[in-house]
């Protein structure tokens, strides 16, 4: 029995930090969600519940523009911020990756990522480029010591021109710590506290 408890100790040290969940991906397709208003004014939506998310300020798009699958979400309402033109992308539960396929409409794209308590995280620029459709896929990894990602913005980096659009995320859960877990760890620290007590008493 004394060599388990140093075990158990261990086991619950490397499984304390929590279990990842698995990666989700919306695409925004009509077999997702068969409406193609997804929100307006401000208006949360929760379409997309199911899929841990709800929108801000968005509509659904179908075109050619988009470089991926023609179909995303798009954007040109007011943002809360100096720009002008955005989208909210709302998580249910904090995340710790995001990677969003964007498409840039002529006027420059935005994306910034934020805390549940409305920290700055980080952000990803892109300047217009008149004339020229632009596309991409970003990337955002969070700091579990700052927090992890409850808010993606999305919006023109044109001052009241045009809309941006996302079209397609993914995204994994933030880990959380499982009771047996936490169970586990527990058990293994009151073990080296007894064995600590013995070895005083000899």
């Amino acid at each position: 029995m004394k060599n388990k408890i140093p075990l158990l100790f261990v086991l619950g040290l490397l499984f304390s930090y929590g279990v990842a969940h698995a990666a989700t991906t919306v695409t925004f397709s009509t077999s997702e969600v068969p409406t193609s208003v997804v929100s307006n004014g401000g208006v949360v939506t929760t379409e997309w519940a199911p899929y841990g998310i709800t929108i801000l300020n968005a509509t659904r798009y179908i075109g050619t523009n988009d470089t991926f699958d023609n179909m995303g979400l798009d954007s040109s309402l007011p943002a809360p911020d100096p720009y002008t033109i955005g989208g909210a992308v709302l998580f249910s539960n904090p995340v710790s990756t995001v990677t969003v396929d964007w498409v840039d409409f002529y006027n420059g794209i935005v994306l910034q990522t934020w805390t549940k308590g409305g920290g700055y995280i980080s952000a990803f620029v892109l300047t217009a480029n008149p004339g020229v459709l632009q596309s991409g896929t970003s990337t955002f990894v969070t700091d579990p010591s700052f927090g992890y990602i409850s808010r993606l913005d999305f919006f023109s980096f044109v001052h009241g021109v045009g809309p941006v659009g996302i079209s397609t995320l993914t995204y994994e859960a933030a880990p959380v710590p499982e009771p047996g877990t936490m169970l586990l760890l527990g058990s293994g620290l009151a073990g080296l506290v007894g064995i600590g007590r013995r070895r005083l008493k000899k």
